[in-house]
């Protein structure tokens, strides 16, 4: 729909967005189901303390993020990438850090039931399923980059709509005036922003080549490096897909001693998550061009170069 050029500028701006909001949240997605999953249907005291400090300062950290985002976008369009057009995609972008981070927490907390249903229905369904039919009903309507950049936020807030009504029916001890929420902020932030560091840095090995990209090279061949790079991140997809499984498990398998099925959780996980990446890295290696060209069409052929390369990164990655 975009073409290369605009779609290099709104991978640009998204490459930050995505490598933004997972700092903040400040690890509260992972610090929520630490500190939520042992307490259920047995504190909900403790329960509500953990989504609601989680949520609240999941808000506040995300507002002034994407508030320095807004105004540093002169600065960052035109000194940084020396792309004036970037300005307007930043700020877009921009709106939708708080949104993005309160989704984060949101989701990860209905995970504290250990029913992943309700985060796939918000995250990895609803937002995406949003986002496409608002970028194809903005596309008939003649609204091209700014349609798909007010798609990706009213996507996000659809989203979290739909996350806190799935909070609320899955814990309605978190809106009961007769439970008092019982929390430890300082244990929460203590664990929560070590965690968030950690992912940054994970989250900065699998996106920071596209702004490299994006500031040594043309808007289109930022386009057609991103469309690439999707592709490979499939592999990641999957890693990721294990990770939300898994991880209340550890939580509360770690919690009261259970080591040995701590172990084979891990053992089975990995094994599987390797098992699972091997066709589409296959795909990846032997049919690069016809990969690329059917996703993407023909404008985006040239990137076929990039992807066997960027799918063994993320086969290690995987492994």
């Amino acid at each position: 729909i975009l073409g290369p050029a605009s779609f290099g500028l709104y991978a640009i701006g998204w490459t930050i967005t995505k490598i933004s909001t997972v700092l903040t949240p400040l690890g509260l997605d992972s610090g929520v189901i630490r500190f939520a999953s042992p307490s259920v249907g047995q504190d909900p005291g403790k329960v509500k303390g953990a989504i609601t400090r989680a949520l609240a300062f999941s808000v506040i950290s995300g507002g002034v993020l994407g508030g320095a985002f807004f105004l540093l976008a002169p600065w960052l369009g035109k000194e940084g990438f020396a792309q004036p057009a970037l300005i307007t995609v930043f700020r877009w972008f921009a709106l939708a850090f708080p949104l993005v981070t309160c989704l984060k927490v949101a989701s990860a907390a209905t995970r504290v039931s250990q029913r992943m249903k309700f985060s796939a229905y918000t995250e990895d369904i609803g937002q995406p399923f949003a986002a496409l039919v608002l970028i194809l009903g903005f596309y008939f309507m003649g609204w091209r980059l700014g349609g798909a950049l007010a798609a990706f936020v009213l996507s996000f807030g659809m989203a979290l709509i739909l996350a806190i009504y799935y909070v609320l029916r899955l814990f309605p001890e978190v809106v009961s005036k007769e439970i008092r929420p019982v929390s430890a902020k300082r244990e929460l932030l203590f664990f929560s922003l070590p965690t968030s560091l950690s992912v940054m840095f994970g989250i900065l090995l699998l996106w920071v080549d596209r702004l490299f990209v994006g500031y040594y090279c043309s808007a289109a061949d930022a386009g057609i490096y991103h469309a690439a790079s999707q592709l490979s991140v499939a592999l990641s997809i999957i890693l990721s897909g294990f990770g939300a499984i898994v991880i209340p498990m550890i939580a509360r398998l770690y919690h009261n001693g259970k080591k040995d099925r701590l172990e084979e959780l891990f053992r089975v996980s990995t094994k599987w998550s390797l098992y699972l990446s091997l066709p589409p890295f296959l795909v990846m290696c032997f049919a690069p061009r016809e990969a690329v060209t059917v996703l993407f069409g023909k404008p985006y052929a040239t990137g076929w170069m990039v992807l066997p390369i960027l799918g063994v990164g993320q086969f290690i990655n995987s492994v």
